[in-house]
Parts: C-alpha cells; structure tokens; sequence
C-alpha cells in the first residue's frame, strides 16, 4: 500500500537529517568565516524556528523591515504549518538539543556551555560538509533564509526577538502578515 501525501510528509519530519542539515547550515551562516562565536541557546533555538517555518520568517521580515529577501515559495507561505504556528508556537523544540548532540556526535559542530550562551564553532568536517551541501540546488533557498535570518535578526537583542515572534505569531496578527 503506497502512502498518501500527508503521510509521506509526516514520516519526513521525523528524520533527523532534514533537521541536522537545516541547523548546520544556519550554524555556518551564524558563525561566518571565523567558524566560531558564542550565542544564547534560547536565541538559536529561535532562529533556528523561523528557518524551519518559512511562513514565519516571511511574516517576521515584514515586521521587522518590509522586506522579503528570502526566497519564500508561496507552498512554503501557505502551507498547513503556517495556520498551526499561533496554536503550537514555541520556539523551544524538544529535539534542538538532541540535534546540537548528533552535530557534535557527527564532528560537525563543537560547542561548550557558557552560562546561558555557547560557546559554538564549526568544526572542519563541518566546513566541509557544509561546502558540499552549498553545491546542492535544493538547499539554495535555505542557505538564502539562513542569510536572511542573520542579516536581519541575529544582532537583535533577545527581548526584540522574543517581540518580534509574540508580534508575529499572536492570532490577531498571523494572517495580517500573509
């Protein structure tokens, strides 16, 4: 029996890979050519949140600035997800820990504990898979939002993003930025 769309989406996202792959390549973009920086891990979790919801990254660009500089796909701004953030929001996964291990775990990643941040570095297997992934086209717009998330929200202070994502995500407002 072959398995419906929904299905098929499902059994998607509960594969880490997807998951590794979309946080190696914000890690890389966060950490740029020096390969290292210390971030707060509640501040990666949540940008790690608007790459993986493409609708929310586009409603957070609008908000912050009007501009849209990510490729967003009109699937990905009206998918099923993007009606689900106002009643599942929480920008802490329950796995973003667990992938931060297998990175590690992989030797892609090393990263320390440093009171509420980490200390968070791209390891040389990590550039260089890293450098594979980029020669990939299907991985051109999630490099392009990771992109997009740095130049806009990385340098904003906790409190405005924890702003910025209430804003965005809170039901009032959810289809005003659509």
């Amino acid at each position: 029996m072959s398995m419906s769309l929904i299905e098929k989406v499902i059994s998607l996202e509960n594969h880490d890979e997807l998951h590794t792959v979309r946080l190696l390549v914000l890690i890389s973009t966060i950490v740029g050519k020096k390969r290292e920086t210390t971030i707060q891990i509640t501040k990666l979790a949540k940008l790690d949140f608007i790459l993986r919801y493409p609708a929310a990254l586009y409603k957070a660009l609008d908000f912050v600035n009007g501009l849209k500089d990510a490729l967003i796909t009109e699937s990905e701004k009206n998918n099923i997800e993007s009606e689900m953030l106002a009643f599942n929001y929480s920008p802490w996964s329950s796995d973003f820990r667990r992938l931060l291990v297998l990175l590690t775990s992989r030797s892609l990643i090393s990263w320390s504990s440093k009171g509420n941040s980490i200390e968070l570095s791209l390891t040389k297997q990590g550039e260089d898979f890293y450098n594979k992934i980029i020669r990939y086209q299907e991985f051109s717009e999630i490099i392009q939002q990771s992109k997009s998330i740095k130049t806009n929200f990385s340098k904003l202070s906790m409190l405005k993003l924890d702003s910025v994502l209430s804003e965005i995500l809170n039901p009032i407002n959810l289809y005003k930025h659509l």
